[in-house]
């Protein structure tokens, strides 16, 4: 346990560099760009996840599943090869249909972020030799780094071309070549060590990758057929200010998203069942700790928390920021569910998941107002009863007891309910029941900070 608070402390200050980066970028950007040209730029990398997702499974998963041999690594790429080829295919394919509707530009920006998701995909394998030996220090530095470098550089060529959206395809490019070159570093010393015999072949590993096919598809699905359908019904426009006041909500999660994804998947992997499901609870407790103070923050300051950051075009952000901040509070226990099913290898239930998420959104889309409030609390219920089903299910995971969840899962669900109540009735009592409940959890989590403390000095 204390390795993975190790683990979880430099992954997290790392990260969270970056993400005050990615404040400061996101600022600089928002008083060059226009929301017509942001939701432009979402709308085709919503269609480029989609077909990387369509072609391609995740399979830095299947080398984290594997023994973690140079063999399992290199027949990570073989099978890599394969997808990366089927991605260039449907990208072209895709960029054509696109094109006959909107136009050559589109055309050029799906075929470049195509490519760029291959180069994204080697990465990742590259990345997780570093995960599979616990190296999320060095891992996140290189992501962090290559991020603000091409935010940084991002910037110098907004202050040139202003509101282009080339502008933001060069970050894309920067960011995916950076990631690429310097994710290199851990198979040029992995290639070099001692080789051990590995008991997965080859077809053991492409079976892995193809149960994670469907549940990566859908799980695209559920996060981008959103994007879609709002560009559609509301126009890039609002698909703009919808993902950009998004981009600043998530700003906390990016602090947290490497603990609830791969640091907890090879946690849960490596260690004794019967201890996995407390460390499990003490990290979900710890995260709703952290992001109660923020939400508040969202909800008490949203005019002055978007025209600080986005600036004057911007100001409509300011209406839904604060309904929007619900997601935070649910997207850290959903992702950490998702991880534990992952690394139970319970793809069926990852699937459904997706499925029922997917259903819900395109459901409450296409038979409620269509409003952006209305459409963000769609997106966020989705995922909340997809958090609701998970932790239902959490049995069918050795090692885990649903009912040692429900706390976890009933305070996420009175945040949700308070905030959407404050936003629609303007009831001030709602966040001071909210600061209560984030008292009463710190006081009830005390011990837990002394104990960290102490062990960490040892």
């Amino acid at each position: 346990m204390l390795n993975f608070l190790k683990q979880v402390f430099w992954t997290s200050l790392i990260t969270n560099i970056s993400s005050v980066a990615s404040f400061i970028g996101i600022a600089f950007l928002a008083r060059y760009i226009s929301p017509e040209t942001f939701g432009i730029y979402i709308f085709c990398l919503a269609a480029k996840e989609i077909i990387s997702s369509i072609c391609a499974p995740s399979l830095s998963q299947t080398y984290l599943f594997s023994n973690g041999t140079l063999s399992d690594f290199k027949k990570v790429c073989k099978i890599n090869s394969l997808y990366s080829f089927l991605i260039l295919i449907v990208s072209i394919i895709g960029a054509f249909i696109v094109k006959e509707k909107y136009g050559n530009l589109y055309f050029d920006i799906i075929i470049i972020f195509g490519i760029l998701s291959i180069l994204n995909n080697y990465s990742s394998i590259f990345l997780s030799i570093g995960e599979k030996k616990m190296n999320f220090k060095k891992t996140s530095f290189i992501r962090s780094s290559s991020l603000v470098i091409s935010l940084v550089s991002t910037c110098f060529f907004a202050i040139f071309l202003g509101d282009n959206l080339i502008v933001l395809v060069i970050k894309e490019i920067i960011f995916s070549s950076l990631l690429f070159l310097s994710s290199l570093t851990f198979y040029f010393k992995f290639k070099n060590e001692k080789k051990i015999k590995s008991d997965n072949d080859l077809k053991y590993l492409f079976k892995y990758s193809l149960r994670s096919y469907f549940p990566k598809v859908t799980e695209t699905f559920s996060y981008k057929i959103f994007d879609l359908l709002t560009a559609g019904f509301l126009g890039k426009n609002i698909l703009g200010l919808f993902n950009q006041t998004l981009n600043i909500v998530k700003i906390p999660y990016k602090f947290l998203g490497s603990v609830t994804d791969n640091i907890l998947f090879v946690h849960i992997k490596n260690n004794k069942k019967k201890e996995i499901i407390d460390d499990f609870n003490l990290i979900q407790n710890l995260i709703i700790l952290f992001n109660i103070p923020i939400i508040l923050f969202i909800n008490l300051f949203d005019y002055e928390i978007v025209s600080i950051i986005l600036g004057a075009k911007w100001l409509k952000s300011a209406d839904i920021i604060a309904l929007l901040s619900i997601f935070l509070i649910i997207l850290p226990f959903y992702n950490s569910l998702i991880t534990v099913y992952q690394s139970s290898d319970n793809q069926r239930y990852y699937t459904s998941v997706n499925c029922l998420v997917l259903f819900f959104q395109i459901l409450g889309v296409l038979t409620l107002p269509k409003s952006i409030d209305i459409f963000i609390l769609i997106y966020c219920t989705s995922f909340l009863l997809g958090t609701v089903f998970l932790s239902f299910n959490i049995n069918k995971n050795i090692g885990f007891d649903r009912k040692r969840l429900l706390n976890i899962l009933l305070s996420i669900i009175t945040i949700f309910s308070l905030i959407v109540s404050y936003y629609y009735l303007k009831l001030n009592i709602c966040l001071f029941i909210l600061i209560f409940i984030w008292i009463y959890l710190l006081m009830k989590n005390k011990t837990v900070f002394l104990l960290i403390m102490k062990k960490w000095k040892n």
